[in-house]
């Protein structure tokens, strides 16, 4: 945790700007926090949580849970599409090139997958 704030802190030109809680309506940020002390503050942190079901971790919701089509399968689904295209026009170019087919017929061929 504490080499990913002094990262932070490079990124941001020297300073955390770290979010902190303050009344609706107000704003504030957080500059600098020495090591010692984000220590503490997760153990503290830790300590509050383990009070909670699950030690405080939550519960992840997937799309498929509330009813939703799950973006990944989408997203997996198109790869496979564009894969196995990618497997057919590379057969028909071995067909081609072995004189099986000719260049018309691949260029057909290869018009119908896209």
């Amino acid at each position: 945790v504490w080499k990913t704030q002094v990262s932070i802190v490079e990124k941001r030109g020297g300073n955390l700007c770290a979010p902190i809680p303050k009344p609706l309506g107000e704003s504030g940020y957080l500059n600098d926090l020495s090591e010692e002390m984000l220590d503490q503050r997760m153990r503290e942190y830790k300590a509050l949580c383990a009070k909670y079901p699950r030690e405080g971790r939550g519960v992840e919701e997937h799309c498929v849970d509330v009813g939703l089509e799950d973006p990944q399968a989408k997203k997996m689904q198109r790869k496979a599409a564009a894969g196995a295209t990618v497997d057919k026009v590379k057969f028909l170019e071995e067909l081609r090139d072995e004189g099986f087919i000719s260049a018309e017929q691949f260029a057909a061929k290869k018009e119908q997958l896209a």
